[in-house]
Formats: structure tokens, sequence, C-alpha cells
């Protein structure tokens, strides 16, 4: 077995899509996609083009065993928007057997002190894929931190479902002198998920710089209102299906102010945002689940109101990873 690597140039076409490893790399990759979405892609050659202009940008590591099969993941470093601390972006992640995937896993970024390191794994439900990669991950140190749901938007209930919660609570897009309100719920919600990490940025305005409200062809704001107060909010952004040409709406946050909490509030929001999908054309709504110890009952819940997991964001961390100063 032997393991390569394009040279470490980043940002410069490293990968070149007619070398037969790259080939096979790409079949095998969207061959993953495939059995995920369920279905023939839509347009198989423009999510080619997309993992060509991505992977174009990276630092290719592959695998290859003869008589074992290969593994392949396009390496690329970040600092993380709101700590600044490096991160390690293992994506595209592809691999035909266990053993392959192990010695990649072994590679790379794993003699680098002081990295945090995330992988990327499509959710494929058959049995000789998922299983076998968690596995390899599980024992090489990564643990699974966030899975990336999707549901279809028509099974929605018109209108939306209002038998849960509070009946005096009103929902509707957010005005214009409400978004104060949408921004600093985002902030909150922003350091609850960095989990007692320092920030390196004002939370309030970098979500004020990354999520533009008045923009309503690319967001979708909705607020709560309670004797016409905002107690909640609910916040979509349209972004690029993986699996085709068309767009979803991703559902950035549900947050409810913490004395309104408990009364079936973030379910309507839930509701509210995915019947706007619906209303607005989108066919797929998307949503990211932290996967604390104690996630477990949500995911059933969530699965059971009809959201599938997707894919699984691992991570692991190298030595002490040291905040930025």
């Amino acid at each position: 077995m032997h393991v390569t690597s394009t040279p470490d140039r980043r940002h410069s076409a490293t990968f070149d899509e007619q070398q037969p490893w790259a080939a096979a790399w790409l079949e095998h990759r969207l061959d993953d996609l495939e059995r995920q979405h369920g279905a023939p892609l839509p347009d198989r050659a423009l999510v080619r083009h997309r993992a060509v202009q991505s992977l174009n940008t990276r630092k290719a590591l592959r695998v290859e065993s003869p008589g074992l099969g290969a593994a392949y993941a396009a390496l690329s470093e970040h600092r993380h928007p709101l700590t600044g601390r490096v991160e390690i972006l293992l994506d595209h992640l592809t691999a035909t057997d266990g053993e392959p995937l192990e010695a990649l896993l072994a590679s790379g970024s794993a003699a680098e002190p002081s990295v945090l390191e995330a992988a990327e794994v499509v959710n494929v439900v058959t049995p000789a894929s998922a299983p076998l990669q968690h596995e390899v991950l599980a024992r090489a140190g990564f643990q699974q931190v966030l899975a990336t749901l999707r549901r279809r938007t028509d099974e929605v209930p018109e209108p939306a479902d209002r038998s849960h919660g509070d009946a005096a609570l009103s929902v509707g897009p957010a005005l214009a002198q409400e978004h104060d309100f949408v921004y600093q719920c985002l902030g909150r919600a922003l350091l609850a998920g960095l989990d007692g990490r320092p920030s390196a940025v004002d939370l309030a305005a970098w979500a004020r710089s990354r999520y533009q409200l008045d923009d309503t062809s690319a967001t979708v704001p909705l607020v709560g209102r309670v004797d016409g107060k905002p107690v909640c909010h609910g916040l979509g952004l349209r972004r690029s299906d993986r699996y085709g040409g068309r767009d979803v709406l991703y559902i950035v946050d549900v947050f409810v102010l913490p004395e309104h909490r408990s009364r079936g509030h973030s379910h309507r929001m839930s509701q509210g945002l995915l019947a706007e999908a619906r209303h607005q054309g989108f066919h797929v709504a998307e949503s990211d689940l932290v996967l604390s110890p104690d996630a477990g009952p949500l995911r059933l819940r969530l699965a059971a109101a009809g959201w599938r997991e997707d894919r699984i964001r691992w991570q692991r961390v190298h030595g002490d990873v040291e905040e930025p100063r």
C-alpha cells in the first residue's frame, strides 16, 4: 500500500481530472452521492463540475492498495470564522474499503500538531459503505459532531400545523424594526454553539454582516410575536442543492427567548419556515443538528417528523489546540 498526495500548493490547480486516479475518485464520489440521494442525480454533469471546481482549490490525498481498493480526500486549511483557530478540513471523502481509508486518515494533517480536523461523510445507508466508514473514523479518533438534515417541503401540511404551541403566538415575516432582535438572537445562538470557547469577533455584528435580512431573494426571516412583541425567530437561507441545480432553503437558526420556552414556539417557527419554503418553491429544506451526547431523543423526534440525516461531520483534535491571541 502506498500513500500519495498532490504538491501542497493551496489555491492552485493541483487536481487534474484527466488523471486516471482523479477520474476514479470523481466517479466514486458521485456514486456515493447518488446512493444517498436515493435516485439518479438530476444533473450529474453539474454536480461533477462543482466537485472539480472545489477539488481544484485543495490538496488531494489518495491511498491506493492493490487488491483492496482506494481512498480519497481533499484537504484544505481554514480558520474558524468565530474563534479564529486553525481547522483542517477533509472533504470529498470516499473509500472503497476500510484499510486504505485507515491509511489515509493516518497521513496528511495527522502528523501536524495542534490542529482541529474535520471530515464530512455522506451518510450512505447501504451496509457496505457508511458503517464501514463510521467504524474506521471512530477508530482513528474522530467523533460525530454535526448532522446535516434534509426533508421535502411538499410533505408539510398547508396551512402550517398550529395544533402545537401557544395560541397567542403569531408568526410572520420579520419587520424592518425587528431586524435588531433577529441579529441579537443569532448572536446568542452563536455564543451557545461555541460551547464555552471564546469568540474572536462580535457575534451579533458578524451575523449582521453574514445575513442580509432585507434581501428577500436570499433570506427568509420569520418572527414570532406575543402581544405584538417579538419572542422568537426563525431564519432560512437560500443555497444550492448539492444533488442538482435547484436551490434548497437552509434553516440557519430557530431561537426562542428563555422566558418563552417550553410552549411549542420552536415547533411553530420550524413549521412556519417549512411552509414558507414550499410557498417560495423550495423543494427541500436543510438544517444542521449539533450531535451533543444527549441528542439521541431529538434525533429520533426529527426522524419521526420527516427529517433525514443526509451527511455527518466528524472531528478529531491533535495536540492542544491553541486559541488565537
